[in-house]
This record gives structure tokens, sequence and C-alpha cells, in this order.
């Protein structure tokens, strides 16, 4: 555990995470603050 306070818990990636993290990067709304793609009024560019 990295960190934890109260009901929040902070770990390190594994390996079973992978879907989430797919799940997560494929969204939209995150990806609109995520500097990993660049989105223009809803659409990828």
């Amino acid at each position: 555990m990295l960190f934890q306070n109260c009901n929040l818990k902070v770990r390190k990636l594994e390996e079973r995470d992978a879907y989430l993290l797919v799940k997560w990067l494929s969204d939209l709304s995150v990806l609109e603050f995520y500097e990993g793609r660049d989105i223009i009024g809803g659409n990828f560019v």
C-alpha cells in the first residue's frame, strides 16, 4: 500500500488492473483531461 487515508487506498498498478485502465483511457470524459489524446468538440484529432 502506497497510501491510505480512511476509505481511500492507493497502491501500485497490477496486471489485473489492465482492463480498468483500458476502460478509463477509452472514456471521452476522462480523455478530455488526460494528455494522452487530443479531443476537440468530442472528436479525436
